[in-house]
């Protein structure tokens, strides 16, 4: 998996940050305090020692991290300024098959009507020229339009968004951006009347076909660096529902594992397995449930002949 804090440091650090990169990343060591271990977030993906070092230097008034550190505020600024109500399962105009709207629901990305105009005739057989039901895949070409009117894009922006405040938040110190990541979090996973259920039945169906499938289990792969934004988060003001997110990841992580859907993408090949198995070891992570992130990970190592030993997960 990408290390997201090797990024965030190259972005701070635009110049020195590629140099000293080539000279290994042992090397950040060097160019900052230790920090202090209160300012070090426990994160499972990013590297929260090696954020902790950089934002020791951004506080003691790093020249070199100042326009990095004005961009990561300028984005936050942005994101403040946003009307974020529709950032929630609530706000699309479908229901799901099940009858409730908190469920998520999401079309997959390749299928478009059977009659679309943005494919000539002659149709598939079976079409219904007047209802373009069934859709049909059209592999590598994406319905952006039907996309939009669903859950996919909301969560997206969600997800980008709290990312980008604590971010901020935690170079910063500036306690509004932690808040608004807090809000967005709440209304996206907690909020009685905007939450998420923790299941994607209806993740990437398709009208006229199956209303769910197991590869929307890939639309929540966002959320794997979400979790280490969280846990950044816990380190503000702002953080009070720890145990409560922590729930609904144990019962998103749980339906990932127990669910025929969930099943069946966690035996998928390629980048949508790979993806699954960092998606169930993030959230079973932050969930309290190490056992489970070691059977994942013990499972993808043994699968693909890698024998070198095993991470101790917190």
């Amino acid at each position: 998996m990408a290390r997201v804090a090797l990024v965030l440091i190259v972005v701070l650090c635009p110049v020195n940050g590629l140099r000293e990169r080539d000279r290994g990343l042992n090397r950040w060591s060097q160019l900052a305090t230790d920090p202090s271990p209160a300012d070090v977030p426990q994160t499972f993906a990013w590297d929260g020692k090696l954020l902790a070092a950089v934002r020791a230097r951004v506080l003691k008034g790093d020249a070199d991290l100042k326009p990095a550190v004005a961009a990561l505020v300028r984005s936050a600024d942005s994101i403040m300024k946003l009307d974020t109500s529709k950032w929630t399962v609530m706000a699309k105009n479908y229901t799901p098959p099940s009858g409730d709207k908190h469920d998520y629901m999401s079309v997959a990305i390749y299928y478009w009507p059977c009659n679309s105009p943005h494919f000539p005739p002659p149709y598939p057989a079976g079409c219904n020229t007047s209802t373009g039901l069934p859709w049909v895949s059209h592999d590598g070409v994406v319905d952006t339009a039907a996309v939009e009117k669903f859950d996919s894009e909301p969560l997206g922006h969600m997800a980008a968004a709290v990312m980008s405040l604590v971010t901020a938040w935690y170079f910063s110190d500036n306690q509004t951006y932690a808040s608004k990541a807090h809000d967005l979090a709440e209304q996206w996973f907690l909020a009685e009347a905007t939450r998420m259920n923790p299941n994607l039945n209806f993740g990437q169906g398709h009208p006229g076909g199956a209303s769910g499938g197991s590869g929307g289990i890939i639309d929540t792969v966002r959320l794997v660096h979400l979790i280490d934004a969280l846990q950044i988060l816990k380190l503000s003001k702002s953080f009070s529902e720890q145990t409560e997110l922590q729930s609904w990841f144990s019962q998103y992580s749980e339906w990932l594992t127990d669910s025929h859907l969930g099943k069946g993408e966690s035996r998928a090949k390629n980048n949508h397995g790979t993806w699954y198995d960092a998606q169930l070891q993030n959230y079973a992570l932050y969930a309290g449930k190490p056992s489970v992130a070691k059977t994942v990970a013990m499972q993808a190592r043994l699968g693909n002949g890698i024998h070198d030993t095993l991470v101790e997960y917190r």
